[in-house]
């Protein structure tokens, strides 16, 4: 009897391990048994392996393919043609095509480096920010708007972007990036502007999607904890750490109480604050003065506007008395003070939505099925177990932990971070990850198909100065970069997904370069930098009935990184052609090719003012040279004998003779257009 009693309790207890690592060596024993999968192991660098074809192998990326290919029997695809080459490369560092000017440079350049400075040229360029700032934004899930169910306008969001955008273009370190993103504000900074930046990136945290009407106060806040959470654990390890929230994880070795060693630093971190819209059940966030008497101006606005408001309250209780001379006199000397009020109302310093510490940090406790008014047992704030090795870390009582956290993201010895931000810029130049399941390392996740060259990478991006352009540039100068989009049966049969990357892969592009594309053949792209792309919108970013309250993207030209992301509202391009989306950290958008797409680029109104503007261009042109431009500006070449003779049939047919013979001439050329915008080639990069 005692012995199935305490066989019982050993399945019990058996049971309990698995499900609950409740304490300290439970969490411990996870970490070690989960330790030796290849994603928790520390990066090291690799020698690359010695390969038949020593001729084609310019560097040490193109030897690790190259080595896996012949072990497969594989040979590399021919070298893409020039002009090919320029347009890919021209779109995936700026997210533009190369203009004619361009492509007659690179085509008439011999010299042996003449890639190397095209690649160099782009690098520098404003616009390399702005396209590599994007992809970071559907990381961070940034929009301009809270979402959910009151929406309400981030005014403020606008400087995170333009944050993201800076920061690329003067090649900040990566994990720079990651300290300031998590603890900016905790960061010495040697100057005014430093503060003022690093303050900025903590928006990272801020401009999430938040349910600000929920009167559960606990629980609006654990929400937010958990975005915070289930992003850090995406963007920056690329684990699904929000599975964690109710249970221990179900495939990765994290158990409940890592998430709340985490969600206490982050619940340790105001992101919540004040009210909106008048209404006390709907909550503010935390927002920031910038310069240095940014807080001194603020408080005394903060203090002036609550002046006001009593000023007012009294007026309309004053108003709602009866009428007579001495109360007409009141009324008219009240109003007089509120008008005095809002006349010495001192101006506003410029706002930044960003985090600080709360005033009272501390550990958290368990919430039992997420639920956070059913709680356990209270955890030491902390990381990853099977992340971490030696003692926990030594947060400060009167602190958040958000500095060690940083400190510990960006860190070296953490197998992950350099990892997946290296597969991230790889995936976004080949086509595909070397871990394709880019968002997902965990036990869960894709393998990895070439483990010692995403080690060898990471280490020597870590060794470079965590440089993003010294990544960037290392990879588009590779030979594997070059290669151009074959068929080939054989090769096909053996490597039909291109796992071994023997080519290229062609590429639909995303909406952002297709539109951008769009305006760039019509002449109207603004390549202004930056600002708010929301400045006209009131506290509500959509009207109840889904209408928006500003300039829709559809009537702006601007690039479209700076159009407004409206939750629950996106623009019907970027919605059509795959748009992240913004509720959630997205490092890998899809690519989908459906009949909706053709049907907006017949019928969109943004794109038949995009064609009639291309139009009046080309018709202000000699009429010999009109087709060859609009080719050019759109796909970068020349049209062929085919192509001429067929547009020129196809632009007969809509000539007629007569008084509007000029405006049927412009409605060819504009149904010419848009055929070249719909079409295969401009949609897609080989």
């Amino acid at each position: 009897m005692d012995v199935t009693i305490r066989m019982n309790s050993c399945i019990l207890g058996a049971a309990v391990l698995l499900l609950a690592f409740s304490s300290c060596a439970e969490r411990a024993h996870a970490a070690k048994s989960g330790r030796m999968f290849w994603a928790f192991q520390p990066p090291c660098r690799h020698s690359p392996p010695p390969v038949h074809d020593t001729a084609w192998s310019h560097s040490p990326v193109d030897r690790f393919l190259l080595a896996g290919q012949e072990k497969r029997g594989l040979h590399p695809a021919v070298p893409a043609d020039r002009l090919t080459l320029l347009r890919r490369v021209t779109i995936d560092l700026i997210g533009l095509p190369p203009t004619p000017a361009e492509v007659d440079a690179f085509l008439a350049e011999r010299r042996p480096d003449a890639f190397r400075r095209v690649v160099d040229r782009l690098l520098a360029s404003p616009a390399f920010g702005e396209r590599w700032g994007r992809h970071w934004l559907d990381v961070a899930r940034y929009a301009d708007s809270s979402g959910k169910g009151d929406n309400l306008t981030y005014h403020e969001a606008w400087r995170y972007r333009d944050y993201v955008v800076a920061a690329f273009n003067a090649d900040k370190p990566f994990d720079r990036f990651v300290r300031e993103q998590i603890a900016g504000d905790l960061l010495p900074a040697a100057s005014q502007a430093q503060r003022d930046e690093q303050l900025t990136a903590t928006g990272f945290l801020v401009v999430g999607p938040k349910i600000l009407a929920n009167r559960d106060v606990e629980q609006r806040k654990m929400d937010v904890v958990d975005d915070q959470v289930d992003t850090i654990g995406r963007a920056f390890l690329g684990l699904t750490l929000g599975c964690a929230r109710c249970h221990n994880h179900k495939i990765d070795p994290i158990p409940t109480t890592d998430y709340y060693a985490l969600a206490g630093i982050l619940a340790s971190t105001r992101t919540l604050e004040g009210i909106k819209v008048n209404n006390p059940a709907v909550s503010g966030w935390s927002l920031r003065p910038l310069g240095a008497d940014g807080e001194k101006l603020l408080a005394a606005r903060r203090s002036h506007e609550e002046k006001l408001q009593q000023v007012r309250i009294a007026l309309n209780r004053v108003r709602s008395e009866a009428d007579g001379d001495e109360h007409r006199r009141r009324v008219e000397e009240m109003t007089r003070t509120e008008k005095q009020i809002e006349n010495d109302l001192p101006p506003a310093p410029p706002l930044v939505m960003a985090v600080r510490d709360d005033d009272h940090p501390g550990d958290i406790r368990v919430n039992r099925r997420g639920n956070p008014h059913a709680l356990g047992k209270r955890v030491p704030r902390g990381f990853l177990s099977v992340l971490s090795t030696g003692p926990g870390p030594s947060i400060p009582a009167d602190r958040s932990g958000r500095l060690e956290l940083a400190d510990w993201l960006a860190s070296p010895e953490n197998p992950l971070t350099a990892r997946v931000f290296v597969n991230r810029v790889w995936m976004h130049l080949f086509g595909e990850g070397l871990v394709r399941s880019v968002d997902n390392f965990g036990i869960q996740g894709e393998p990895t198909t070439h483990p010692e060259l995403l080690d060898d990478l990471a280490v020597r991006f870590m060794e470079q100065g965590w440089s993003v352009k010294w990544l960037v540039r290392t990879l588009v100068l590779s030979q594997a970069y070059q290669m151009a989009v074959t068929e080939d049966h054989q090769a096909a049969q053996i490597d039909p997904d291109n796992r071994l990357l023997w080519r290229a892969n062609r590429r639909r592009l995303e909406a952002e370069v297709i539109r951008d594309a769009m305006l760039v053949v019509a002449g109207r792209l603004d390549r202004s930098l930056g600002g708010s792309a929301v400045a006209d919108l009131g506290e509500q970013a959509v009207r109840n009935d889904n209408s928006p309250t500003a300039l829709t993207p559809e009537q702006q030209t601007r690039r479209s990184i700076y159009l407004p992301i409206i939750r629950n509202n996106l623009s019907p391009i970027l919605d059509v052609f795959d748009f992240a989306d913004p509720d959630v950290s997205t490092g890998r958008r899809d690519a989908t090719t459906v009949p909706t797409q053709a049907l907006y680029l017949m019928n969109s109104r943004f794109v038949l003012e995009q064609a009639q503007a291309a139009a009046d261009r080309l018709l202000s042109q000699p009429e010999a040279g009109r087709l060859s431009t609009l080719y050019r500006l759109a796909v970068g070449r020349h049209p062929t004998a085919s192509e001429v003779s067929r547009a020129r049939l196809f632009l007969s047919g809509f000539r007629r003779q007569g008084a509007d013979a000029a405006e049927h001439e412009k409605d060819a050329w504009t149904a010419l257009c848009q055929v070249v915008f719909a079409s295969t080639e401009f949609r897609f990069v080989e």
